[in-house]
């Protein structure tokens, strides 16, 4: 309301007529839905969907259901790491093998296993080292 009566005053209206209102109402609205201060803590998406998007932290589940087409493929890639202001983690779902002779996968480096007996083997060395 206090944005309508500004805007009467700004314009020297003695009296604020209906359309006014409605309009300032559907922009207030607009505004809340679309740039809410109140963001839910974690937001589940797809590629397409987090388009023009960012966010702090991404975690990515990339699949081999993929379209067939490896620049498409590298496309979605591409949309889905650059959606991260500071952290973003690929977890494949698939063998270490598959991954390391994908090319889509291979430009992002060398894949480091987080799961698996390479990983569990780190994780027992580290806890001898510090015991």
């Amino acid at each position: 309301m206090s944005r309508t009566q500004r805007f009467a005053r700004l314009r020297g209206l003695q009296a604020i007529p209906r359309d006014v209102v409605a309009r300032h109402i559907d922009v207030v609205i607009h505004e809340r839905r679309a740039y809410c201060s109140h963001f839910p803590p974690r937001i589940l998406t797809t590629v397409h969907g987090a388009k023009n998007r960012e966010f702090d932290n991404v975690f990515i589940l990339w699949t081999y259901k993929l379209p067939p087409d490896k620049e498409q493929q590298r496309r979605l890639l591409y949309n889905a790491v650059t959606r991260a202001k500071r952290n973003c983690m690929l977890l494949v779902l698939g063998k270490a093998g598959r991954v390391q002779n994908d090319p889509v996968l291979s430009l992002l480096g060398t894949p480091q296993p987080v799961f698996g007996q390479k990983a569990r083997r780190k994780t027992r060395s580290a806890k001898k080292a510090a015991t």
